[in-house]
């Protein structure tokens, strides 16, 4: 009768990770779930704790995922960047005076209050070709350039915590697939 101890079965985990894979394939996945809120009033990216870490190899792919739930408060816009480290990986091309980030969002609150609960569901999705190595990834936000200006991941900008339930809270996920190149 064969014996299979944890020794040998690392062996085997390490040879099946190094063995060929077809290209596309998803070699692994790591996600991290971010159920606080964040806000800030900064019109300087500020780091939302929307984070994580893969290790690669080779010149394998990562497909980076997020889906964010996110708030603003008196018609004012919430930027939000990509980055790997401190790399800016996802943004749209600078050109004359326009902002740059990874995706952008406004709340139109003309109706006074009443919008101040809601929060949006803003999705991110890109494929990066970082290098072998472990790779932080993460999610930094800011707000329109304004002293009043709150920008919110997780909860409205209204944020009223009351017996009616009106407000709630929302997580945010970053999920991140290594791909085989």
């Amino acid at each position: 009768m064969a014996v299979l101890t944890a020794t040998a079965l690392t062996g085997i985990t390490t040879r099946m990770a190094d063995a060929s894979m077809a290209a596309g394939s998803i070699i692994q996945v790591e996600s991290y779930t971010k159920t606080d809120s964040f806000t800030t009033t900064s019109s300087s990216w500020t780091d939302t704790g929307l984070t994580d870490n893969i290790t690669t190899t080779g010149s394998n792919k990562v497909l980076v995922l997020c889906q964010m739930s996110l708030s603003s408060n008196d018609q004012r816009f919430v930027y939000v960047n990509l980055l790997r480290g401190s790399t800016e990986i996802y943004k749209g091309d600078s050109a004359g005076s326009y902002r740059v980030s990874s995706s952008s969002m406004i709340f139109t609150n003309h109706y006074s209050n009443r919008l101040s609960g809601v929060q949006e569901q803003i999705p991110l999705m890109f494929v990066d070709s970082p290098g072998a190595g472990t790779h932080t990834y993460k999610v930094q936000m800011k707000t329109q350039g304004s002293t009043d200006g709150l920008a919110c991941m997780g909860q409205s900008s209204r944020d009223t915590d009351n017996s009616g339930g009106y407000d709630s809270r929302h997580p945010s996920t970053i999920t991140l697939m290594e791909v085989a190149a």
